[in-house]
């Protein structure tokens, strides 16, 4: 109910229903409706965005390990909790800073610093946790302007973990030929507007 009508939008009734319990129900467990949120990001860092076990095998070159693990935190963004959490956590982030810096500690600078090992073992003249914390906000945002994991249609075109690598590489390869263009949408059709006093 956060992610769908935002924090400040939903209320513990709209939380209550659609648990299928009642109020009372709801403040029994939670004193009020921060400590829900609070309770949500207790639940989310304890699901990390990569998995236990190391991807691929000892000898997988890094580059490759990195496209892995790009996957990886795409699908853990399409899903609970962290697809849901990092929209409430965004929008809520001024308003509750010590949630969105306590979700950060637990859950994004793991995956930063996975990559950053991977970048150093790449070598480059760059900063690796720089260069992961692009990478990574880069695959994240892409994720949320897709919207959410039910959409029928990515907002955006998403690119593939490959090129947003080399994107980031500090001398990228020249393509070998041009991208192909994006298939043509019909234009929407505005809808028709009343004349007269109705107008307004």
């Amino acid at each position: 109910m956060f992610a769908q009508k935002g924090y400040g939008g939903a209320t513990v009734e709209d939380v209550a229903g659609a648990a299928g319990v009642t109020v009372g129900t709801i403040y029994r467990y939670f004193t009020d409706k921060d400590a829900l949120l609070r309770s949500l990001v207790d639940w989310a860092v304890t699901v990390p965005l990569l998995p236990a076990e190391p991807l691929g095998k000892p000898d997988t070159p890094a580059d490759e390990l990195i496209a892995m693990i790009l996957a990886e935190v795409w699908a853990a963004t399409r899903r609970e909790p962290h697809g849901d959490m990092l929209r409430i956590l965004i929008a809520e982030s001024a308003n509750a800073p010590e949630l969105a810096a306590r979700y950060r500690a637990l859950v994004l600078e793991p995956a930063e610093k996975t990559l950053a090992a991977l970048r150093h073992r790449l070598g480059g003249p760059d900063d690796p946790i720089t260069w992961s914390r692009a990478l990574l906000g880069a695959t994240i945002g892409a994720s949320l302007l897709a919207g959410s994991a039910t959409a029928a249609e990515p907002l955006i075109p998403q690119p593939a973990p490959r090129e947003l690598i080399a994107a980031l590489q500090p001398n990228p390869p020249a393509r070998a030929a041009a991208p192909e263009p994006l298939p043509s949408r019909p234009a929407p059709v505005a809808p028709s507007r009343p004349a007269g006093p109705e107008a307004w």
